[in-house]
């Protein structure tokens, strides 16, 4: 399943972007330089790549299926802040979230295959800054920097 960054996939995010004029956040598995990488990419408005950050703590699982363990911080600028992007398990280094508010984030964007629950209040209110999570079996949540998810926030949800 993984793609180079030229890849069908990457080029299909890149044209909902632009289309929709968005600032969107996904998750793909990435094939560079022969590695794979379990990634969370942004693209621009305009439907250019504004980064890519590579999950620095994949699960026993990934490592067993052949995914490379990234080594830096996903902090880029867009039109609505500095926005910080992390995956799934990188939810329990807090050393992770402490560097993404050093490098200036203001938003963080999560991906995940689980809800995180109160953790990610924690860094929101502890780091001062906005957690969207985008979760793929529960509802995602858009956190405060008090770390409040207030339920009419919540994605997916209406009223």
């Amino acid at each position: 399943m993984a793609e180079p960054i030229d890849g069908p996939s990457f080029a299909a995010l890149s044209e909902r972007a632009r289309a929709n004029r968005v600032n969107l956040v996904a998750g793909a598995f990435l094939k560079r330089a022969g590695a794979i990488e379990n990634v969370s990419v942004l693209f621009g408005r305009d439907g250019n790549l504004v980064g890519t950050y590579s999950k620095r703590h994949p699960t026993e699982g990934e490592i067993d299926g052949g995914v490379t363990p990234g080594n830096t911080v996903g902090v880029f600028d867009t039109d609505i802040g500095r926005i910080g992007l992390a995956i799934c398990f990188d939810l329990n280094w807090r050393d992770l979230w402490a560097e993404m508010k050093a490098e200036g984030a203001e938003i963080v964007a999560w991906i995940s295959a689980y809800e995180g629950g109160f953790p990610l209040q924690a860094y929101a209110c502890l780091h001062d800054f906005v957690v969207v999570s985008a979760v793929q079996s529960y509802t995602g949540k858009i956190i405060d920097r008090s770390g409040v998810a207030d339920d009419h926030q919540s994605l997916g949800q209406t009223g």
